[in-house]
């Protein structure tokens, strides 16, 4: 699914971040990277998801606008930066892939 024609465009300030099992493939997270065109932290401690789960309803009750304000007070490690030059490949790629999947 292209996430820009879900309405997602992401500004140079914006981060992935990963956790579960599929945050400790570094192929995996390398590629999420230069697909999305944007850096991809992993979540230093533990239970990483259950956190995110706990600090989105938090933001909720509490009217939080800021993710920032949340995410700022826990660890991150940078696991994968974007290159910008496959970024541009995937981009260019980006309306064969769309094509295929209205197709199928």
């Amino acid at each position: 699914h292209d996430i820009t024609a879900a309405g997602f465009a992401p500004s140079p300030n914006t981060r992935l971040i990963v956790a579960g099992g599929g945050s400790v493939n570094n192929t995996l997270l390398t590629l999420i990277s230069n697909v999305f065109g944007m850096d991809v932290y992993r979540a230093s401690s533990g239970n990483a998801a259950a956190r995110g789960g706990a600090l989105l309803a938090y933001a909720g009750v509490n009217g939080v606008n800021k993710m920032e304000e949340l995410v700022s007070r826990h660890e991150f490690e940078l696991v994968s930066k974007t290159d910008l030059k496959l970024y541009e490949t995937y981009c260019g790629m980006r309306a064969n892939y769309v094509d295929l999947q209205n197709n199928v």
